[in-house]
């Protein structure tokens, strides 16, 4: 399996206020830490050294190059810390147990446990601490450009051209491609919005390397329009050059400036970076009500409730909401389609399974009840429409996405679509998911049960080739596949931090300021 973002962190554990059981006792205290990643043995990774007892109990501890540990967004990576007090007899004694996990440290969210035992221990408080880890990779640096067009050539017989930019790189003496912008439609003096381009990408080790830029009018056809174009370099940029003359074929007249409008040097973006920012992940889940689940009082039925194991739709819940919920601000919607609402006569296809699509669900523990709950009173029926609960989190996104508010923008929504069949609304389907390429979303379908999805598997993978600012934000995952919601979970999931930075990257959002105001 592919690891698509991988940091090395380093956390700091403190235990504050642990206040003495017997103060005639020269006790003292030590912590033993343990992870446990996925489906995996959970190992210790550290020992704390033995420290006298006081009011203020603390130890700081930095990870070691032989016990670092790689954050990985995909995996569930349980934290389990152990508190111990060792008398003057060298007897050990566990007084403490508290278990969180690295996504929950690193988005923020406090994590707190008081402890009172029958000899009252007084109250246990656990702070985390993350610090990067530096290394080679991540001191690569980035360029941050805003580019603008000032009177383009307007190549279009009805209405102004939809100017977009495609930089290239000289290698072995040929042009290669290396960016391709979003169209600003109708904008004969259009602004793209900040553009990152890492140095290796752009001239490599070569500041003076030749840097070319294309403006094209996008065609719905894809037979763009060529505009024209300008050579450049990267000392160029650097040194305060602004304003670009395009040509097209020797012909500059008429033909239109480019300008760079800000300009800013700095560390590549991580998905990471963003997460420690306080970025927050925003779950909006699916779930398939059409009668082809089966009755759920059966136990053929994909939908049918069993004390001993969860279905198939509870092992995907349970194993996205895991990890995706330590990135929330108890911000979940559960919706269901094809199936009949209580107090409903007819199949709708984007009801909310809590009866209040405007309280969201607060943790997993709710998530999972609300399930059980609605397959008690949602009847079955049909057919399998996905295209409503696209539109709810379309929309969604917008709002997200328009906002002007720091607190509002930095949030990014995943949509978990959970189906036992072929959806028979694809053609909306489709351009619903084209529609959302732009905003801040990514959306996954994962199919339960026996059905043959090789032809949706086929329909996800569509081309794409009428519209340049396209960005894959979509995939299917076949449940019997991987036969294991932990590693289906992370199959997906790895490829969310991709998706995700490719929207901040075409809409110029992200954690850093690199302008100056």
């Amino acid at each position: 399996m592919q690891q698509i973002d991988k940091e090395t962190i380093e956390l700091q554990f403190k235990v504050l206020n642990l206040l003495n059981r017997d103060f005639q006792r020269a006790d003292h205290v030590f912590c033993k830490i343990f992870l446990k990643n996925g489906n995996q043995d959970e190992l210790q990774i550290t020992q704390t050294k033995v420290s006298g007892i006081s009011a203020l109990c603390s130890w700081e501890m930095l990870f070691v190059p032989f016990t670092q540990l790689d954050f990985q967004f995909e995996v569930l990576q349980t934290l389990r810390v152990e508190i111990y007090e060792r008398s003057a007899q060298n007897i050990d004694q566990l007084i403490a147990e508290v278990v969180t996990n690295v996504g929950q440290v690193i988005s923020g969210i406090q994590f707190y446990q008081e402890i009172i035992t029958s000899k009252k221990v007084g109250v246990l408080n656990i702070e985390h601490k993350l610090a990067i880890k530096e290394n080679a990779q991540d001191e690569k640096q980035s360029n941050f450009m805003i580019w603008q067009g000032h009177n383009l050539l307007n190549t279009d017989f009805f209405g102004k051209s939809d100017p977009f930019l495609i930089f290239y790189k000289m290698k072995y003496e040929k042009w290669e491609k290396v960016l391709e912008t979003y169209f600003i439609k109708d904008n004969l003096n259009p602004i793209w919005n900040v553009l990152e381009i890492s140095d290796d990408m752009l001239y490599g080790e070569n500041p003076q390397k030749q840097i070319k830029i294309e403006c094209w009018d996008n065609s719905k056809t894809g037979k763009h329009n060529y505009i024209g174009e300008v050579i450049t370099s990267q000392n160029e940029i650097e040194n305060n050059r602004k304003e670009f003359i395009l040509s097209n074929n020797g012909k500059t007249k008429g033909i239109g400036i480019l300008k760079l409008a800000r300009f800013a040097r700095g560390r590549k973006s991580r998905f990471i970076d963003n997460l420690i920012g306080r970025e927050k992940l925003n779950l909006i889940i699916g779930i398939d009500f059409t009668g082809s689940n089966g009755n759920p009082e059966q136990q053929q039925s994909l939908h049918y409730l069993n004390d001993q194991k969860l279905n198939q739709y509870q092992q995907t819940i349970k194993a996205f909401g895991d990890i995706v919920l330590c990135y929330t601000d108890e911000n979940v919607e559960m919706f269901g389609f094809g199936g009949i609402p209580k107090g409903k006569d007819k199949a709708k296809f984007c009801f909310p399974l809590n009866d209040n699509e405007k309280h969201p669900l607060k943790n997993i523990k709710d998530v999972m009840q609300v399930y059980d709950n609605s397959i008690k009173q949602v009847k079955q029926s049909g057919p399998t429409y996905v295209s409503e609960i696209l539109k709810h989190a379309k929309e969604q996104s917008k709002l997200i996405q328009k906002s002007k508010h720091y607190a509002i923008y930095q949030q990014y929504f995943i949509l978990l679509i959970i189906t036992d069949g072929i959806i028979n609304d694809m053609a909306e389907t489709r351009q619903l998911l084209l529609d959302c390429q732009q905003l801040p979303i990514s959306i996954i379908f994962v199919g339960v049960g026996d059905e043959d999805f090789s032809e949706m598997k086929k329909i996800f993978q569509m081309p794409d080739v009428t519209r340049n600012d396209y960005r894959q934000i979509y995939q299917f995952e076949s449940f019997k596949d991987y036969n294991d919601s932990v590693l289906l979970t992370q199959a997906v999931l790895q490829k969310i931090p991709e998706q995700y930075l490719q929207y901040k990257k075409i809409n110029g959002r992200g954690p850093f300021n690199y302008f100056d105001n």
